[in-house]
């Protein structure tokens, strides 16, 4: 069986690692599947060598998805070139573009994974979103034979009803604890690494440094916990716009040596297993997909202070 994923590329996001795991492990069970991977980004990412390590093909698009007429004709001379089995659509809504690409060419299975609730389109355009939202969802709908939800609250911000059909689903992505269980990964250098004393607590975030995501409300934290008179500091690992706005704030209030922006970091389960409290304050809507990083901080045995954001599926342990 052949199956093609649409993917953004291999740069640390959660789903892509994700598909990667799931990758090895299908070989591991000798599960006869060859995994092709169509990256709408030109690069392939920091970590695609992972899936070229696991006889993973990735094919880059040489247009961006601007280019529309050039870049749906490229797709659709790759998904007939590879003569593909399954299509899985991974972009959310934006899957009723690719499976537009993919009209009369004869694939068995084509499947939309909605990996998250804000269903958002690549424009600036309100009357583009909207028109773009209503018309990819009809595509969807329509042409795929299986739409998936990482959670119950990510099909249900597609669908908008409990549909009861078979081709919606709730698949929750897996977890490699692995890392979690070994010992070997708590590094205890990693306060001297970072320049944090060893008396003092770690507040811990994970994840895009968006708007949405909130991080900068985990630096306000830090200036009102450090006020008390406690002595913390406050780690983040991601990347994103919101970098500069936790940098002018923890200058403003002086409290910038007690900041440490790693960026995206591939150690999460050793930073996990070093720090005292993960805090997840997403704003509540849209609400998180499912939020693998609140399933990976219970695997290291770490308190989680997080906002009503993250669905009730993610939480293991109450």
């Amino acid at each position: 069986m052949k199956v093609l994923h649409i993917v953004e590329n291999f740069d640390g996001q959660a789903i892509e690692s994700w598909l990667s795991q799931l990758n090895k492990e299908a070989i591991t069970q000798g599960i006869d599947i060859d995994w092709s991977f169509f990256c709408l980004l030109q690069s392939p990412g920091k970590y695609s060598g992972d899936v070229l390590e696991n006889d993973g093909e990735i094919i880059c698009s040489p247009y961006p998805i601007s280019n529309f007429w050039t870049f749906m004709r490229n797709l659709r001379r790759v998904i007939v070139d590879g003569e593909y089995d399954v299509l899985h659509c991974h972009q959310d809504i934006m899957g009723g573009l690719f499976l537009l690409a993919s009209i009369g060419i004869p694939i068995q299975r084509r499947v939309v994974h909605i990996h998250n609730t804000s269903l958002e389109l690549p424009t600036n355009s309100r009357l583009k979103a909207f028109w773009g939202r209503v018309f990819f969802k009809w595509i969807c709908i329509k042409t795929a034979d299986c739409i998936v939800g990482v959670s119950k609250y990510a099909l249900a911000a597609f669908t908008g009803s409990k549909l009861t059909d078979e081709k919606f689903r709730v698949l929750h992505c897996g977890v490699d604890f692995t890392p979690y269980a070994d010992d070997k990964v708590i590094s205890r250098g990693m306060r001297s690494e970072l320049n944090i004393p060893g008396r003092a607590k770690i507040i811990l975030f994970v994840g895009r440094m968006t708007s949405y995501k909130n991080p900068i409300y985990v630096a306000e934290i830090l200036n009102q916990v450090i006020g008390s008179g406690v002595e913390t500091y406050a780690v983040f690992s991601g990347v994103g716009p919101e970098v500069e706005q936790i940098v002018e704030f923890s200058e403003k209030m002086g409290i910038s040596k007690n900041i440490r922006l790693l960026g995206r970091r591939d150690d999460i389960p050793h930073l996990m297993k070093s720090c005292d409290i993960l805090i997840c304050p997403s704003s509540e809507e849209p609400k998180e997909g499912l939020g693998l990083v609140i399933i990976e901080a219970q695997a290291a045995g770490l308190k989680v202070l997080m906002s009503k954001s993250v669905p009730e599926e993610a939480v293991v342990i109450p």
